[in-house]
């Protein structure tokens, strides 16, 4: 959600940007937070076999190189893992996975939709710096599900930094393949719940 903590790309973040029906690589100029987050980029000139462009996307359509470091690169490719995991646990129960997605007027970072058309909102954080970013951010995604009759879950890849988290949002540590039993089992209470 745009309001809790969102990291952007940096100027000079090297990204993928997908472009036609493939993608080509660039560097950031820009980027503009808001209910919508854009990032200008620089397409690199070799790929387009043409001088260098700078285009606006939408936050989703760039994805990090592998050397980019920044706080974004980390949030964003433990988001793709994120999404992986939630294939290879939902399998043929899963219809589709889209990351970044705006739904209602608000940005949820991966958003499944199951067989029967049911959504699974997941929030994924790396991290929650105090208890009323972990508050606020429950209380939004929880409001999002009821808004959209969706089931929601929160995954971050350290504790949070209470104990036990307020709220109707189940909040899952999730920091790699080695976890994947323990979101399966949050996911399946979820879907179970309602």
């Amino acid at each position: 959600m745009v309001d809790v903590e969102m990291e952007l790309p940096a100027p000079g973040d090297s990204v993928r940007v997908a472009w036609g029906l493939g993608s080509v690589e660039g560097h950031v100029l820009e980027s503009y937070a808001g209910a919508r987050p854009r990032v200008v980029v620089e397409i690199d000139a070799h790929e387009l076999g043409e001088e260098a462009v700078s285009v606006a996307v939408p936050l989703g359509a760039v994805e990090p190189l592998v050397g980019s470091t920044s706080a974004w690169a980390q949030g964003a490719r433990y988001e793709i893992a994120v999404a992986d995991a939630l294939r290879r646990i939902l399998g043929g129960n899963l219809e589709q996975v889209r990351l970044n997605s705006v739904v209602a007027d608000t940005e949820v970072d991966v958003v499944a939709v199951l067989a029967d058309k049911t959504e699974l909102i997941v929030q994924v954080k790396t991290r929650l710096r105090n208890r009323a970013l972990l508050h606020r951010l429950v209380s939004q995604t929880n409001r999002l599900a009821v808004k959209r009759h969706a089931h929601a879950l929160i995954v971050v890849s350290q504790p949070p930094v209470i104990d036990s988290v307020p709220g109707p949002v189940p909040v899952v540590i999730w920091q790699g393949q080695h976890d994947d039993n323990q979101l399966r089992a949050a996911i399946e209470d979820l879907l179970t719940s309602k």
